[in-house]
């Protein structure tokens, strides 16, 4: 499974977050955010499940299938 960052903005935006304000919901860096919205990193897999859980989604809402 990988992010899909369209859909990650679209969760965003949904819960009207912004980059720190999903950082901080999810314990995660700002920095690292950045990093996978706007630079093509990866999240592993667990992170991906604290994005969901920050923005009250599924997981597969937020990946797209290989």
């Amino acid at each position: 499974m990988e992010l899909d960052v369209k859909k990650l903005r679209l969760a965003m935006a949904a819960k009207c977050l912004t980059v720190k304000g999903l950082a901080r919901a999810a314990g995660v860096s700002e920095g690292a955010v950045n990093l996978w919205l706007n630079h093509g990193t990866r999240p592993r897999l667990d992170t991906i499940g604290k994005l969901a859980r920050a923005l009250d989604a599924d997981i597969y809402d937020l990946v797209r299938e290989v």
